[in-house]
């Protein structure tokens, strides 16, 4: 998943899409991207009481962990070159509910 990161980074700084490059970097990171909001907005839900953390637990835990651990390095890169104030708020909602997960605590 690093490389999905890396490479859509590179690519963005040197402009080089001969051989349409760029745009397969944009479509795989935009996948991820894509994953990586939706879990991070179950996460804010479960947080905020919004959303009922046993039941997005009991449907979704599995897939949600599986993805966050699999984009740790993804996420890594894309705080790492982020424009934004704090970068370290990128997907924090959703690793803390990984990590909750993982130690058995309840999020709220």
């Amino acid at each position: 998943m690093a490389t999905v990161a890396q490479e859509y980074e590179r690519l963005k700084k040197t402009g080089d899409d001969e051989d349409n490059s760029f745009r397969d970097a944009l479509k795989n990171h935009s996948a991820v991207r894509t994953i990586l909001n939706e879990y991070e907005a179950i996460a804010v839900g479960i947080f905020t009481n919004t959303l009922s953390e046993e039941i997005v637990a009991r449907n979704h835990r599995q897939a949600i962990m599986d993805a966050v651990q699999s984009c740790e390095e993804f996420i890594e890169v894309t705080r790492k070159n982020a424009t934004v104030k704090d970068p370290s708020k990128i997907y924090c909602e959703c690793q803390k509910l990984v990590e909750n997960w993982k130690n058995g605590t309840k999020s709220v």
